[in-house]
């Protein structure tokens, strides 16, 4: 059973978690006629979104799974050059550790929707971990699940309503930005 501010949190952010299923750069990478083309705008929009949020939530956990390396190799496989890629340049910052929980709560708890993204990309396009281009969906060396323990075991010290409405805000506020991003690099890949 999840805990008190697991499910606080689960319950804040249900309504923009499943709208980001639904997002246009988003869905596709689910869908049964997935083009490289669209695959590649995907990377490109989660490279600039992981490469920050990496460095931000490395200032407080040094020892968290990077996610923007992954997505640099797939991109670099794709014959994408990272460093061409948009950077999510207006993430939040975590000003108290009760926030920074809460963001990582949002980031890292993405990666668990990435196995059936990569059993899709695998399907249409043929990418895996061991063929290359689907390593940030496919990584069986990630430690993900002792990361998500840690944070699921911190998010319960949370004993003050302040601090977990603190974690509550930065959720929302990171699902927020992550959905703002997005919608941006969509406009950019439409132009």
């Amino acid at each position: 059973m999840a805990g008190q501010v697991r499910k606080l949190l689960r319950d804040a952010t249900t309504e923009v978690h499943y709208r980001l299923h639904r997002h246009p750069l988003l869905a596709p990478v689910m869908a049964p006629a997935l083009t490289l083309a669209q695959y590649i705008t995907a990377l490109r929009a989660l490279y600039g979104l992981h490469a920050v949020s990496d460095s931000r939530l490395a200032e407080r956990w040094p020892r968290r799974t990077h996610r923007a390396p992954p997505l640099a190799t797939d991109l670099e496989t794709l014959g994408v050059d990272p460093a061409t890629c948009p950077i999510f340049t207006d993430m939040a910052s975590y000003t108290t550790p009760a926030a920074f929980l809460g963001g990582r709560y949002v980031v890292d708890g993405s990666y668990f929707g990435s196995s059936p993204l990569a059993a899709n990309v695998k399907r249409t396009l043929g990418f895996d971990a061991t063929t290359g281009g689907a390593s940030f969906l496919d990584t069986p060396d990630l430690e993900p699940t002792r990361d998500w323990r840690s944070l699921m075991a911190w998010l319960e010290e949370l004993e003050s309503p302040e601090e977990r409405e603190q974690a509550r805000q930065a959720a929302e506020l990171t699902f927020a930005e992550v959905a703002r991003w997005l919608d941006r690099c969509a406009d950019q890949a439409q132009a």
